[in-house]
């Protein structure tokens, strides 16, 4: 589960997030947790599922991330997943944390966008798969 951030972050920077978004023809939900260690090295945890017919999931280890004030970069590898082509596959996603608070405009992440598990990279999502959230995202740099 460690792997190293490419000295992309502070040590100390913590991201994580859990909640629900509607996806395409689906209700999705995941959870995270990705931490700079000490020594530079990123530990961290990824699951998700897609509760369309039929229903999938996936999870593995988060092997980087990138932070820039509230928006943070995340990526990993599936390690499970129901669909098998997806294991060993690495991705990356966006985070934006918008703040706390009833008053505070919905925080909203990226799908995963496969090709690859850096995220000195802060590869840009297609809008169309940009959502915001019912849960809740927190960037700590």
């Amino acid at each position: 589960d460690v792997a190293f951030s490419h000295g992309a972050s502070p040590t100390g920077s913590l991201v994580t997030g859990s909640g629900n978004y509607i996806g395409p023809n689906a209700l999705r939900t995941f959870a995270f947790t990705v931490r700079v260690m000490p020594d530079g090295s990123v530990k961290g945890r990824f699951s998700g599922a897609s509760h369309a017919r039929p229903a999938s999931s996936w999870s593995g280890p988060l092997t980087c991330v990138v932070v820039e004030g509230n928006v943070a970069w995340i990526g990993g590898v599936y390690e499970k997943a129901t669909n098998p082509a997806l294991v060993g596959t690495g991705f990356v996603f966006k985070a934006v944390d918008h703040g706390e608070g009833a008053n505070a405009v919905p925080d909203s992440m990226s799908r995963a966008m496969r090709g690859g598990s850096d995220c000195t990279l802060k590869p840009e999502p297609n809008p169309l798969y940009f959502y915001e959230i019912f849960g809740n995202i927190q960037v700590h740099p």
